[in-house]
Parts: C-alpha cells; structure tokens; sequence
C-alpha cells in the first residue's frame, strides 16, 4: 500500500521531533509529537491539536438523503436541523453494529456520515433512494482541537465569540482566511472542536491555530496521546474493542473476529436506539433483543495490578515494557479456570496512574469493584506470561468536560 499525508502533513512533519509516525487506513499521521505523557497533560490541563483526517467520511446529498440515512442509522433524524450533528451506531440486521459515528447536516439535502464503513454501507443501501454519494475522506480535512483552552484558541483564531456554541453544533468560520465548518465534539471527553476544512486550506488553518493557541499552552498531539485520551474518556473504538458487521475492512494493529460482534446495548447505546421509528436496518432483531430484557454482554473499566505485571516479566527475563501503547489485541479474561470475556485497549494511563483498559463480560459478571477476574497477560509478541489480578471500575476513567 502506499501511504499519503493529510491536509495538515507540511506542518506536522516539520513539527514532529520524534519521528514517530502511525499508519491510519492509508494515510500517515504523526504518532508522537514530543513525548506521549506531555502531550496527554496538554489535552487535561491547556489543549491539544490533534490531526483526525483519515476518519473515513461520506457524504449523502440529493433529495433522498435524510430517507436514505433514517434508513441505516438507529436514532431518527426527523428533528435534525441545518448546522446539527448527531452521535448514532449503524445496524446490520442482526442487530450488530456497523459502526458507530456522527452525523452532520451541513445544508438542506446535504448530509456527512463519518465512522468505518461509512462509504460501503450507504453505498450498498442506496438502490431506490434519490442520493448521491461520495468519498470525501481525501479531500475533508479534520483538525480536532482539545482541551480546557480550546474555546479561547478558537476565539483567538476566528476573532469570534464561541462561549455560548452548543456541544453537537455545527457552525461557520473563518480561520487563516479560509472557510471551515467547526462542530462541538471530540474524542478526548475534554472541552473540544473538530474543525472540517477542505484539503487545500490545511496548511493555513493548522497554522492559524498554531499561532492563536500559543498563549494557551496549546501543542500538537499524536495518535498515541489520542488514543491514550480516548481509553481514558471511556470510548469504546471499533476494531481496538469491537468488530464492526459491516464489510470486512483489513487493517494492522489487530485481528477482526466475528466473535465480537456487538448490539447498541452491549456497547451500552440503547439510548440511541428509537424503536418507534417505522424501520430501519436491524430493528426486528434489536425489538427481540429488547423483549430478552437484558444484554449478553457489557463493556466495563479495568484496573490492573502493575506489580504484579512486572513479577511476569521478571519470572520471564523479559524487558518490563508493560504497554507501549493502546494495545489493540484483546487479552483472555479468566475466572475460576474459565474463560469469561476479553480485556481490550489495555493502557498505561498518565492521568489515572495506572494500567488500565476495558473488559467485555457477560453482564451477571459486570460489578464495581469485582476483583475475582484475572487477565490472562501476554507480551508485545502474543506470548502469554501468566494472571494479572484485575478490578473492575466504572468509567469513564477521568470525568468527562466535553459537553459542559
């Protein structure tokens, strides 16, 4: 595969001390900036500049679009005004998750889809529908701009007020002379802003932020810290904690296993799921599911036992290198002998202090504070190196300031 830069890699590359760099679908982004643990006390104390660029994006235009994509998303959009965008899973009609991403209305007949297979699985439902669909992964740029000092750099940037923009708007802007969409969201549960642009005006709005966010301790930020962040925030992430039931997609950092298919309730989206919507893909089986009243499964916090990590490596004569980063491969959950569930985006976390991540078990399993579950810890390798105690917590693991 060759590999690319996004909007912002004349800037980035010139700015990244480390040379650490992080494949991302078929693009390059800068892994680490300066140093993983400064970058993620940038985004909980100042703010960050984050490059979001490869996410892949659709957009759905033509007097179809709004019935196309009530049609494949599970919340409805009937409300959904011009400058919104909404947080929604995407069902196969099993009732698993697709994906799960935002939703953007951007004009009257003109809608973005961003998240895993956002392209493929509006393009295989479109037949009947009076839409037009396009790949805007390439050309739509998106700079995430994270952290306490956010709305200052913005306003700095645009020389606008931004005090009183609602989490999950969309609104217009001027930033280092071009036009951008900016939307209230993120990924790092901190107060935030994606900013979408078009690809030719990367350089100059990452500039322009750059220079208004210096005041503010502002400081780009890599796919490591990012990641770390996300962990930290309690996000769940397709491919690191679920596999999406969409079409297959290949990629490096773990393996696609149909045994973790998951449902909204699973991932604990059931609030995102409108049953009296007339139909869309996945509502007879999510009905069902309902009528069981309960999921199979849940996703929990996990604290780890460090020492206890470092005792394994010491009885293998093996370098103590715990989590290098985010680990993307799931890790046995073990109980009496017995496989239970899986460990998933396992961490070391600058801002807990210690080693943390998620796990999925069957929900009679899921408890606060629970301790009788050991993880079945594996090197960077895959070798397996013994038990780690572990104790469930709820997350997310740091409060959350993203919607305040």
């Amino acid at each position: 595969m060759e590999f690319k830069g996004t909007p912002f890699h004349s800037h980035s590359s010139a700015n990244n001390a480390t040379r650490w760099w992080y494949a991302w679908d078929r693009y390059l982004v800068p892994d680490m900036f300066s140093g993983v643990e400064e970058e993620i006390r940038a985004i909980r104390t100042t703010g960050a500049m984050i490059d979001m660029s490869p996410l892949p994006k659709a957009e759905i235009a033509g007097a179809g679009a709004a019935a196309l994509l009530d049609r494949l998303i599970t919340r409805s959009i009937a409300s959904m005004e011009i400058g919104h965008a909404i947080y929604t899973p995407l069902c196969a009609e099993s009732g698993h998750v697709v994906s799960d991403g935002l939703v953007l209305r951007i004009a009257e007949n003109v809608y973005r889809l961003s998240g895993d297979s956002a392209v493929e699985w509006c393009e295989r439902h479109a037949k009947g529908f009076d839409v037009t669909i396009r790949d805007v992964t390439d050309e739509v740029g998106i700079l995430s701009l994270q952290g306490p000092n956010s709305t200052l750099t913005l306003e700095k940037a645009t020389g606008e007020s931004w005090d009183k923009f609602r989490f999950s708007r969309i609104r217009k802007a001027i930033i280092g002379g071009a036009e951008v969409d900016v939307v209230r969201q993120g990924f790092t549960g901190e107060l935030g802003y994606e900013i979408w642009l078009n690809r030719e005006d990367g350089a100059a709005v990452w500039a322009a932020v750059r220079r208004a966010g210096q005041d503010f301790g502002i400081v780009p930020a890599g796919e490591y810290a990012a990641d770390i962040a996300r962990v930290e925030a309690g996000i769940i992430l397709i491919r690191a904690d679920y596999t999406g039931a969409g079409p297959e997609l290949q990629f490096a950092h773990g393996v696609l296993d149909g045994e973790n298919l998951v449902t909204p309730r699973e991932l604990g989206l059931e609030r995102l799921v409108d049953l009296s919507k007339s139909d869309f893909v996945g509502k007879a089986a999510l009905e069902a599911q309902g009528a069981n009243g309960h999921a199979a499964n849940g996703f929990t916090g996990l604290v780890f036992d460090t020492d206890e990590i470092y005792a394994l490596y010491r009885r293998a004569n093996a370098s103590p290198n715990l989590c290098p980063r985010v680990r993307w491969q799931a890790m046995k959950l073990v109980r009496e002998g017995r496989v239970v569930g899986r460990a998933t985006s396992v961490t070391w976390s600058p801002t807990v202090g210690a080693i943390i991540g998620f796990a999925c078990l069957g929900a009679e399993l899921i408890e606060v504070g629970r301790t009788d579950i050991q993880a079945e810890w594996t090197d960077e390798t895959g070798r397996v190196l013994g038990l780690v105690s572990t104790r469930q917590v709820a997350t997310p693991f740091t409060a959350l300031k993203r919607s305040a």
